[in-house]
């Protein structure tokens, strides 16, 4: 649901997350771009699932857009 810079930025998003009641990670990466910090939710039992949970954040104004993949 977001990609930063820096730790701090992510760790912002993921705690305004948290006040909604759902959770989510920050995972660390790197890119020839350099270091990203990306929140990600879930893992969710269903699409459906994940669609209620981003619908609720949208909702909210917690995100703006957020991308559901399947594994």
């Amino acid at each position: 649901c977001g990609a930063f810079r820096t730790a701090d930025q992510a760790g912002t998003l993921q705690s305004r997350i948290a006040v909604q009641g759902q959770n989510a990670q920050v995972r660390k990466g790197s890119s020839a771009a350099g270091t990203w910090h990306r929140v990600i939710l879930g893992p969710y039992s269903s699409r459906a699932t994940a669609e209620q949970s981003l619908s609720r954040l949208k909702g909210a104004g917690t995100v703006q857009s957020c991308t559901i993949y399947a594994q």
